[in-house]
């Protein structure tokens, strides 16, 4: 009489471990790979902000905020008040560890003063500015 081979059990357990598995190096990869919020230096964040601030993207312009001085809806809230200024009217430019955000005086929207600050190696925007604080004008 023929030996039939009993079927094991553990196919099913073997490719749920492969998938666990796969699951665990993909989460790994992402998390590696992602470049952590802020830049990496103070003239490209500079940069970062003056473009963000310029084209009104304010999920950008978040992004260069260390969490613990602003909350999740600053950087939209701030550009809402610039108003109907003119992209070319705004200045953005960096002194004193801040970041001075000037617009056009004949608007009279004035000018914000954001200080700098280095978190594991990237550069990022603290909403209170150093003390002291840098003038809103050029010197």
């Amino acid at each position: 009489m023929p030996v039939i081979a009993k079927r094991s059990g553990r196919l099913p357990f073997m490719i749920l471990g492969l998938v666990v598995a796969a699951w665990i190096a993909y989460i790994v990869v992402a998390i590696s790979t992602t470049t952590p919020p802020g830049a990496s230096s103070e003239n490209e964040l500079s940069t970062e902000v003056m473009r963000a601030v310029k084209a009104g993207d304010s999920k950008s312009l978040q992004s260069y905020f260390s969490e613990e001085t602003t909350g999740d809806q600053y950087a939209e809230a701030w550009l809402k008040s610039l108003g109907s200024i003119q992209s070319d009217s705004i200045e953005v430019r960096e002194m004193d560890r801040a970041l001075v955000i000037n617009t056009s005086s004949s608007t009279g929207a004035g000018c914000t003063v954001w200080g700098l600050t280095k978190k594991k190696g990237r550069w990022l925007l603290d909403s209170v500015p150093p003390l002291p604080t840098p003038p809103c004008q050029p010197r």
